[in-house]
């Protein structure tokens, strides 16, 4: 059974806004109206050449400055190292383990950067979805996740180590039971002075089985909380977009079901790449229409054009134009 942090859940369950908004262009808005659908697309090909890089170095940092103590805690330092670069580099936190499809979100329904990046030269829109429906409930045990990035180290060292002390405390408390036997060894002859029939000393006794079990739980734990934080934590450069992810992981092991991934041709630091995504369907129980309450126009678009695209598929939401002033 898969544990997890009150900070972390806490995070997870951050209340969704009533408006998130996506970026896109014309055409892009005609085809998600069309299809009911948004694209996706894999993290290793976001925009910032910091992705999962980022949470990794933090993580990495947070270890190398803990203290080694004797006995397990020791132990447990040296290993950790060892377990996140492992993970990163060929375990369950590396491409060979999963594929992790991104939908962003902004909070900011009018950023100037967003104009120029996802909005063709500030010619697109930006679509106000409501997503308060969209997050999986928890007791699905999911890893899919709606939640805000995060960009304030403190923040993201806050919550990576509540996902490493997942690992670590199994460590301490076996550690703790060492330092108590010890000290019981030590002291229980003055209780047997005192009090013939005191016995065997009472001994914390754990069968290399149970302590297997509590290091297997704690590192499972620690993964799966480093799995869906990392794809959370974000460059603090990227701060002004205020983003909102809708993480859709993939696992690549082959007896798990698999989702259908499609790929674009798109300019990639110069080169044409395939460009890996899935579609996902953004609507609410019980309706075919995509929950969207309202459009903004770029600097450049054609207020009409989308009006005219909005009802070709029968949607009739508020049009607001961007107070971005560019010529």
């Amino acid at each position: 059974m898969y544990r997890v942090s009150k900070k972390l859940e806490a995070f997870f369950n951050t209340p969704i806004p009533q408006e998130l908004w996506h970026y896109t262009s014309l055409e892009a808005l005609d085809g998600i109206l069309s299809s009911g659908k948004i694209w996706a697309t894999e993290a290793r090909f976001t925009s910032d050449a910091t992705e999962y890089i980022f949470a990794r170095q933090v993580a990495t940092a947070y270890v190398q400055s803990l203290k080694p103590r004797n006995g397990y805690a020791e132990i447990g330092v040296g290993d950790l190292l060892k377990l996140l670069n492992m993970s990163y580099e060929k375990g369950v936190l590396s491409p060979y383990f999963a594929d992790v499809f991104i939908a962003s979100f902004s909070a900011a329904e009018d950023l100037k950067s967003q104009w120029i990046d996802y909005g063709k030269d500030y010619k697109g829109v930006s679509i106000a979805f409501d997503l308060t429906h969209a997050r999986p409930p928890s007791e699905l045990d999911t890893s899919i996740t709606l939640a805000p990035c995060i960009y304030q180290k403190h923040e993201q060292e806050e919550l990576i180590q509540e996902a490493l002390n997942q690992f670590l405390e199994p460590i301490n408390a076996l550690q703790s039971d060492d330092e108590y036997n010890r000290e019981l060894t030590r002291t229980w002859p003055i209780v047997q002075r005192i009090w013939q029939d005191a016995g065997e000393p009472p001994y914390i006794r754990r069968t290399k089985t149970a302590i297997k079990e509590l290091l297997k739980q704690g590192t499972g734990d620690m993964y799966r909380d480093l799995f869906v934080l990392t794809s959370h934590c974000k460059n603090p450069k990227f701060s002004e977009e205020r983003e909102w992810r809708l993480v859709l992981p993939s696992s690549k092991k082959k007896n798990r079901p698999q989702v259908s991934i499609k790929s674009r041709k798109a300019n990639w630091h110069g080169t044409s790449t395939d460009i890996p995504y899935i579609e996902f369907g953004l609507q609410a129980p019980d309706t075919d229409r995509l929950p969207i309450s309202g459009v903004m126009t770029g600097p450049h678009c054609d207020a009409a054009e989308v009006e005219a695209t909005l009802k070709r598929h029968g949607y009739d939401v508020p049009i607001t134009p961007s107070q971005v002033p560019i010529r």
